[in-house]
C-alpha cells in the first residue's frame, strides 16, 4: 500500500495509541559459547511440494545474481555465570525441550539468601471448577443444556450463557458481572459437521484509583470456557469448565500511581536512562498467601517479569507460573542483569531481474528451508515467497501481496528496492549481529525478482530466512483450519541465533520468539518444523489472551498495521498460555507434524544421538498427569497423529488429513484444562449437524492407544 494512502487512517491510529500500554521491544540475557560458528553447509535447491501451488516463481538458473559478500562472524569468549544457569529454569514458559529447575548448588551464595524461594504460594481462595449440574470430570455435561438463542447472533449467545452463569451464582460464588469476554466465535463445521460456538471469559474484580474511579483488573488464571454445538439448527451448551475464585480480597485503599511505580522500577533496575523497561498490563495474582494487584514490566536482558505491587508498591521478580510468584530481588541483584551486546556483522544483498513486458512490478523470495529434513546433515533451500513484507522503493513504501509481489510508480527507467525481514506481521531479529537486507535496483518495464540469502550458505543467514517463511506459512495454515479468525492477525517478533545453543522458545511476558544458534551437540535451532511449534504457543496465547481495551477489540485487523507504519506500541500482556503445559506442549508438536506430514519434532536437532530428534508423534506413552510437561505432550501428539493415521487409512491422504486437522485443531479454542478434555472436545467436533458423532470409532481408537478412555457421547434433548 502506498505511503500517501495510509495517512487517511492516521487519526483512527491516534486512537489506537491511546489504547496502548506498553512499547518497544525485549532481548533476553545469555551469555555466548565459546564454540565456533557452524560451517557452511551444503546446498541442494529444489522447491517445495507445500507451497508450490498457486505461486508464480522465477527461473533462477536463468537469472543473474549481485550478491554482496556477508562479514565473517568472530568468535566470542564465554563468560561463566552462575547466575545464568540459575535463570534457565525459569526463561522458557513455552519451550522445544524439558527444562528442569537447577539444584540450589547453582546458586551463588548471594543470590541464594536473597531469593524468597521460601515463600508461601499456595493460593488461599477457593478454587471452584466444573460447577455445573450434570458434568462429569472432563467438564461435559451428561445432559447439553439447550440455549434458546439464535446461534448466529453471538452477542445473543453471549447474553444467554451469562444469564446461566447468574443462576448459578450460589454455587460459583460470582456472577457474570465479575467475567469480562474475551470471545464468544463461532467456527462452521465442514461439510456435513455441527457448527461450533466457543465462548471464553476471564474472572475481574474492581480497584479503586488515586484518583478515585474504578478500573476492572483480570484475576490471573480464573476463567469459564464453553462450548456450544448447533444441531438441527438449535444451540445446545455441551460442555462448560472453570476455574474461578470466590474470595479475592483486596486491600481497601486506592491503588499507587503509574509514574510512581515506573519511577521506582527504574530505579531499581535501569542501567542507564536508555535502558527499556516496557510496561507489559496489570493483574491481580497471588502472593505469599494474598491476592494483590500488580503492575507487570520487562527489561531488556532481564528473562523474568518484573512486578510492582500497586497496593504497597514493592518490587519483586514474579515467576507466572501460577505456582510459585513470590520471588523478591534485592537492588544489588541487579548488577547481574545487565545484557551481552551481539558483535555487529555485514549484510547480505541480492537482485535478479528478468524480461517482461508489466511495469515496475515484481516479487521478493527467499532462499530457505521448507522442512527440518536434512540428508546426511545437508540443508536443502528452495526460493519461496515472503507475503506482507515491508519495502521501501524509490522513498515510497510497500507492502507485499500474500504471495511476496509488489507493483510500484516510478519515474525513472530504474530505482532501488530496499527491505529487511521484518512484514506487516513479522519481523526477524538477528541476536547474533545485523538482519540481512536487500538493496537492489529494480527497472520500470520489467518484472523484477528480487531475492534475500541467494548463495544460502551460512546457517546464521537461513535461520532469519525460515523464520520469515515459517511464520507466513504457520499463520496462513492456521488461517484456513479456523475460519480465518482475527485473532491470528497479531505481530511477531522471531528472535534468532541465540548464543546459547539446544532450544527454542516462546516468552509469553515478552511475546517473543526465540531461537539458539549451533553448537557442537545441538543443530541450530532455527528450523521450519521447530518454529511451527514455537509459533504455535503464540497463537495459543494470543487467541486466549488478545490486548485489551475498547478499541483493540474492535479493530484488531488494524492493529498490526498501524502498530509498524507509525511505529505504534504493540500491546503485551500479563497473560500466560494453556492453563495445562502438557496440552500446550502438545499442541505445538502437533501442529508442526500435521504441516509437515512427519511425526518427528525436532529432527536433526541431537548432533551426537540417534535417534536425533527429541520427540515422535509415532509412540505408545501412556498418559500421566504427573508426567513432565512435554512427556505428558506425548499422549495430546501421539493420539492426534495416530487419528491421522487412522483417517488417512480410511479416507486416503488428502482427505485424512484434512479431516483430522479440522477435528483437532478449532479445540484450542475450547481453552481445556487438560489432555483428556481436549480429546472428549475432538469427540465432539466429529458431530454432524443432525447430532450423531463421526469417526467416533477412530477418535476412541486413538485415545485408547494412549491410555484415555472417553465419556459416552452427550445426549441432545432433540
Amino acid at each position: 500500500m502506498d505511503k500517501n494512502a495510509r495517512g487517511k487512517t492516521l487519526a483512527l491510529s491516534f486512537f489506537l495509541f491511546l489504547e496502548s500500554s506498553a512499547f518497544g521491544a525485549s532481548g533476553v540475557f545469555k551469555e555466548f559459547s565459546n564454540s565456533a560458528p557452524p560451517s557452511p553447509a551444503e546446498v541442494n535447491l529444489s522447491f517445495p511440494l507445500d507451497s508450490s501451488q498457486n505461486l508464480s516463481l522465477p527461473n533462477l538458473n536463468d537469472a543473474k545474481a549481485l550478491v554482496d559478500p556477508v562479514s565473517k562472524i568472530p568468535k566470542i569468549k564465554k563468560k561463566a555465570s552462575l547466575f545464568r544457569r540459575f535463570f534457565d529454569g525459569f526463561k522458557y514458559p513455552g519451550s522445544l525441550l524439558p527444562q528442569g529447575f537447577p539444584k540450589p548448588l547453582d546458586l551463588p551464595p548471594a543470590l541464594s539468601e536473597a531469593m524468597d524461594l521460601g515463600a508461601d504460594s499456595s493460593p488461599k481462595s477457593v478454587v471452584r471448577r466444573n460447577l455445573w449440574d450434570g458434568e462429569d470430570s472432563e467438564g461435559v455435561l451428561k445432559n447439553p443444556i439447550e440455549l434458546h438463542v439464535n446461534p448466529k447472533d453471538e452477542f445473543a449467545v453471549e447474553r444467554v450463557l451469562r444469564e446461566k452463569i447468574d443462576l448459578q451464582k450460589s454455587r460459583l460464588g460470582i456472577s457474570s458481572l465479575d467475567l469480562s469476554t474475551v470471545y464468544v466465535t463461532a467456527h462452521s463445521g465442514s461439510p456435513n459437521r455441527a457448527d461450533t460456538l466457543y465462548a471464553y471469559f476471564r474472572q475481574k474484580k474492581d480497584v479503586r484509583t488515586a484518583g478515585g474511579s474504578l478500573i476492572s483488573l483480570p484475576i490471573w488464571g480464573a476463567h469459564v470456557a464453553a462450548t456450544i454445538k448447533v444441531v438441527k439448527g438449535r444451540a445446545f451448551l455441551v460442555s462448560l469448565h472453570s476455574n474461578l475464585y470466590s474470595e479475592v480480597d483486596l486491600p481497601p485503599k486506592a491503588i499507587l500511581k503509574d509514574e510512581d511505580l515506573g519511577e521506582a522500577v527504574r530505579a531499581r533496575f535501569a542501567d542507564s536512562s536508555e535502558t527499556l523497561i516496557r510496561f507489559l498490563g496489570r493483574a491481580i495474582v497471588e502472593r505469599r498467601g494474598r491476592w494483590t494487584a500488580v503492575n507487570l514490566y520487562r527489561k531488556k536482558g532481564l528473562p523474568l517479569t518484573i512486578a510492582a505491587d500497586l497496593f504497597s508498591g514493592d518490587i519483586f521478580i514474579w515467576n507466572n507460573d501460577g505456582d510459585s510468584n513470590s520471588l523478591g530481588l534485592p537492588p544489588d541483584i541487579a548488577e547481574h542483569l545487565r545484557p551481552v551486546v551481539a558483535p555487529k556483522v555485514g549484510n547480505q544483498m541480492s537482485s535478479l531481474r528478468l524480461t517482461s513486458t508489466r511495469k515496475a512490478e515484481g516479487q521478493v523470495l527467499v532462499l530457505a528451508e521448507s522442512n527440518d529434513h536434512r540428508p546426511g546433515g545437508k540443508m536443502v533451500l528452495s526460493p519461496q515467497p515472503l507475503p506482507y513484507l515491508h519495502l521501501t522503493i524509490g522513498g515510497r513504501e510497500y507492502t507485499t501481496d500474500e504471495n511476496g509481489r509488489f507493483s510500484s510508480e516510478i519515474g525513472d527507467a530504474e530505482t532501488t528496492v530496499k527491505a529487511r525481514l521484518s512484514g506487516l506481521f513479522t519481523e526477524v531479529v538477528n541476536e547474533k549481529g545485523e538482519p540481512i537486507e536487500i538493496s537492489a535496483r529494480i527497472h520500470k518495464g520489467s518484472d523484477n525478482v528480487v531475492v534475500f540469502n541467494p548463495e544460502g550458505m551460512d546457517p546464521l543467514i537461513v535461520n532469519q530466512a525460515n523464520a520469515y517463511v515459517a511464520d507466513s506459512r504457520h499463520r496462513a495454515w492456521l488461517r484456513g483450519i479456523l475460519n480465518s479468525d482475527h485473532r491470528l492477525d497479531y505481530r511477531t517478533t522471531i528472535r534468532v541465533n541465540s548464543p546459547e545453543s539446544g532450544n527454542a522458545w516462546y516468552s509469553s511476558e515478552s511475546g517473543d520468539i526465540h531461537s539458539d544458534r549451533a553448537s557442537e551437540e545441538y543443530s541450530d535451532a532455527g528450523k521450519i518444523g521447530i518454529f511451527f511449534h514455537e509459533m504455535t504457543h503464540k497463537a495459543d496465547d494470543m487467541i486466549h489472551n488478545p490486548p485489551a481495551g475498547f478499541f483493540m477489540n474492535m479493530l484488531k485487523r488494524a492493529r498490526a498495521y498501524f502498530s509498524y507504519h507509525y511505529k505504534l506500541p504493540v500491546l503485551d500482556h500479563p497473560a500466560g498460555i494453556m492453563p495445562n503445559e502438557g496440552l500446550g506442549e502438545g499442541w505445538g508438536d502437533i501442529v508442526s507434524m500435521f504441516m509437515l506430514d512427519t511425526p518427528l519434532i525436532g529432527e536433526g536437532l541431537l548432533k551426537k544421538q540417534n535417534p536425533d530428534w527429541i520427540r515422535n508423534g509415532e509412540n505408545n506413552y501412556q498418559f500421566n498427569p504427573q508426567d513432565e510437561v512435554h512427556q505428558q505432550g506425548l499422549a495430546w501428539m501421539g493420539f492426534a497423529w495416530d487419528l491421522r493415521k487412522s483417517l488417512i487409512e480410511s479416507l486416503g491422504k488428502n482427505e485424512g488429513a484434512r479431516i483430522a486437522a479440522e477435528l483437532i485443531i478449532p479445540v484450542i479454542f475450547g481453552y481445556m484444562p487438560d489432555i483428556p478434555s481436549a480429546i472428549t472436545h475432538v469427540l465432539l467436533n466429529g458431530m454432524d449437524r443432525d447430532g450423531n458423532i463421526l469417526y467416533e470409532e477412530h477418535i476412541r481408537a486413538s485415545a485408547k492407544a494412549h491410555g484415555i478412555d472417553l465419556p459416552s457421547v452427550p445426549r441432545l434433548p432433540l
